[in-house]
């Protein structure tokens, strides 16, 4: 069941939840208040994945947000003042493009924020924080949001033991329905491919799922997830984390309706099966707190090429601070004011391992790591701790990664943003990866590598 939910124009983006107010603030349709009563469940049939028709509403697993939440509005974040340090870097990489692309800056639309990891023997460690452009703009994301929906995911799955007293190990299978109502059947995508197993359908499994959507980049296992936890938990999680900025519009690489959740039956390994019924989100979003919100200078559509800029105000969005934040506080808890993720130590651990690759540099390490040939440049493979997750489609490119020697101990994280579009047409797929995002990420990543591995007095 989903509370009625509707945006507040105050300082940020806030959310108010309650059905009644709604209705008579905003003249939402109503389909009565939320029951106190826990939503019934059909019986188990076990663990088979032949699940017998379920006439029981959807688990409501978070409480509403509160009205005494709201404090939002979505005017875009005031630009932090440019890092000389940063600047410096820049104009002294070996690529002498670098200074060409740094001279046009606005319209690459880079962004840069850069914290240095400070180690003192007995210390807590310390971190200065330096910018170049933050959230001077919108940057689509891409696959760099997935993160947010790790942790959602890792929460929902404990949410949803502590509710039915059950244990939930992050090794918990799960399965998706086909349709709203009726025998559990799972879509195609979902199958096991192997004819000779004796189930014919797949049962996922939460820890693998996360390590695909975070190692590979996997839309599927994104969308699999996304399914498990919902677009509202989504949104409320990351929110009440301390990410504001957060707006999940749409699937990647998907048609399916990004506010409906297919049914999810949740296995656990000894009991009854749990059931989610099909959710359909009435959460309202303020509009997107960035800038320039249209991108380019025509677009492809359906029908062929529309010569004006795409609008990206219905597409996915995380400030690039937001970004940045999220991993410093998976990396370091309680690192970052006002930011707490509510992860056990067992599943934080979880999303770091997952984020992190092992396996020395090859062509498809590097896309997943655009910053890894630059950084190789200066420190062996072996002697690096690298835990990311990057993004790239319309034009823009996103790392957003932690980055440690694990000889010396010396760390930098960077959040770094450009967007490479030389003909202005979007969603032709020709950008200028090659020649312009991935030659930046790899200058970039040798100049941060330089000036925090081998400076003595950093």
């Amino acid at each position: 069941m989903d509370y009625h939910v509707g945006m507040v124009p105050s300082r940020w983006f806030a959310f108010f939840v309650t059905a009644g107010l709604l209705n008579g603030l905003w003249g939402c349709p109503s389909s009565g208040p939320p029951s106190s009563s826990a939503p019934r469940r059909s019986p188990s049939q076990g663990t088979s994945l032949s699940v017998a028709p379920s006439s029981s509403p959807p688990v409501e697993v978070f409480p509403a947000l509160s009205v005494a939440s709201a404090t939002a509005a979505s005017a875009a974040p005031p630009v932090a003042a440019p890092s000389n340090w940063i600047v410096e870097q820049l104009r002294t990489a070996k690529n002498h493009e670098v200074l060409k692309w740094l001279n046009h800056a606005s319209e690459l639309r880079m962004q840069i924020l850069v914290t240095l990891v400070r180690r003192e023997e007995g210390k807590s460690p310390s971190f200065q924080e330096h910018g170049f452009r933050v959230d001077a703009e919108y940057i689509y994301p891409a696959s760099a949001s997935k993160v947010y929906l790790g942790v959602a995911t890792l929460r929902t799955l404990r949410a949803l033991a502590e509710k039915h007293q059950r244990r939930l190990p992050v090794s918990t299978r799960f399965i998706r329905c086909k349709t709203s109502a009726g025998r559990c059947e799972v879509p195609e995508v979902d199958e096991d491919p192997d004819p000779d197993d004796d189930d014919a359908e797949e049962k996922l499994s939460v820890k693998r799922e996360i390590h695909k959507m975070l190692a590979y980049s996997d839309n599927e296992s994104y969308s699999r997830l996304f399914d498990l936890v919902g677009h509202r938990a989504l949104h409320e999680l990351s929110y009440h984390s301390g990410f504001a900025s957060v707006r999940f519009h749409h699937r990647m690489s998907s048609r399916a309706r990004p506010r409906t959740s297919r049914r999810v039956v949740v296995l656990p390994w000894q009991g009854r099966a749990l059931r989610l019924g099909e959710r359909k989100s009435e959460l309202v979003l303020a509009a997107t707190p960035a800038a320039l919100l249209s991108v380019g200078q025509a677009h492809r559509g359906p029908r062929g090429l529309i010569e004006e800029p795409m609008s990206f105000a219905k597409k996915n969005y995380a400030s690039l601070r937001d970004l940045h934040h999220v991993l410093r506080a998976l990396v370091f808890p309680g690192s970052v004011a006002g930011v707490k993720l509510g992860l056990v130590d067992e599943d934080r651990q979880l999303l770091l391992r997952a984020m992190r690759g092992r396996r020395p540099p090859s062509r498809r390490l590097v896309g997943h790591k655009p910053l890894s040939p630059g950084v190789v440049e200066v420190t062996a493979w072996k002697s690096l701790r690298y835990v990311n997750k990057s993004g790239r489609a319309y034009g823009f490119h996103i790392d957003n990664a932690y980055i440690e020697d694990e000889t010396t101990k010396r760390a930098f994280f960077v959040t770094v943003a450009i967007y490479g579009n030389p003909n202005g047409v979007l969603n032709d797929d020709n950008y200028a990866y090659d020649e312009l995002t991935r030659p930046f990420m790899a200058a970039l990543g040798e100049q941060l590598a330089r000036a925090v591995f081998l400076n003595p007095r950093r």
